[in-house]
């Protein structure tokens, strides 16, 4: 029997809760699955531990943390599975298919994860299907979508990578894939869509709203210039961090951010950025 972790963080997320939960028992169907859910929240105002605490084997781990991703390290550091998936609190799994990626991955005991494909839109009916279309890479996981949801990772792996970053805001999902493929850690792929992104006025990241673009698009750019500020001797990582900070530095302008200075940004890094942008556009970063 497998074990698998879900791991959750919440803050104020009683509008979409249940439906999350809901999604786990269909997507587990089919296969003999031993689950735990493990919740971290972000001090909830509303009724979120209420429907929280009402859910059948849910163990709520925290319930104050400094954000999403401190909230996910929390979950991910009490597991107790051989392989974990996180869930975000309005977004939804798709039936059967965690299931099905799990004898995926039982059958590549080299892979760290599995990756499916993911649904972006207010339901799965009239969502937009996004799909890996090569093996991880830094270049993926710097300008591709990176879908940390859309996998099914080994806890031996999630150990050995280490934490989320909390420093780096929205970005930081990006940079965690990067170190999976800095370490050359490498996934099997999983032809079906695996997870739901909903996409919703209130969402941080997939708001689809000017504040939401920016809130991303300066996420980039400090990631950038984290990586950029760290004593690394790879050339090629440090042209495609150069390259994703002009591009962050443009894509902000675009959005109207008027103390973004342009004159100085290097055309080389920008045209590289672009190409970039242009090869990933749409594409997840990579299974």
């Amino acid at each position: 029997m497998s074990r698998l972790s879900i791991i959750m963080a919440t803050r104020n997320s009683a509008q979409y809760l249940s439906e999350a939960l809901a999604s786990i028992e269909p997507a587990c169907a089919g296969e003999n699955i031993d689950t735990e859910i493990l919740l971290a929240d972000g001090a909830s105002s509303d009724e979120t531990l209420t429907i929280a605490e009402s859910h059948p084997g849910l163990r709520i781990v925290s319930r104050a943390d400094g954000g999403i991703y401190d909230g996910m390290n929390r979950a991910m550091a009490a597991a107790t599975g051989d392989y974990a998936i996180v869930l975000n609190s309005d977004d939804a799994l798709l039936p059967t298919a965690v299931g099905r990626a799990l004898r995926v991955i039982e059958k590549a005991p080299d892979c760290a994860f599995v990756s499916g494909g993911a649904l972006f839109g207010e339901t799965a009916r009239n969502a937009i299907l996004r799909s890996h279309p090569r093996g991880l890479s830094l270049e993926g996981a710097m300008f591709g979508i990176p879908a940390i949801n859309a996998r099914v990772f080994r806890i031996g792996a999630l150990r050995d990578i280490g934490p989320i970053r909390t420093d780096l805001g929205l970005a930081a999902d990006r940079e965690w894939m990067a170190r999976f493929a800095c370490r050359g850690m490498h996934g099997c792929a999983f032809d079906d869509p695996l997870y739901l992104y909903r996409v919703h006025a209130g969402s941080h990241t997939i708001s689809g709203d000017r504040a939401g673009r920016l809130r991303v698009y300066q996420a980039e750019q400090r990631l950038a210039d984290a990586l950029l500020a760290e004593a690394t001797t790879d050339a090629e990582f440090r042209r495609m961090a150069r390259a994703s900070r002009a591009l962050a530095l443009l894509k902000q302008r675009l959005c109207h951010a008027p103390t973004v200075p342009l004159r100085d940004l290097p055309m080389l890094d920008l045209f590289r950025g672009l190409k970039l942008a242009y090869r990933w556009r749409g594409k997840l970063s990579g299974f």
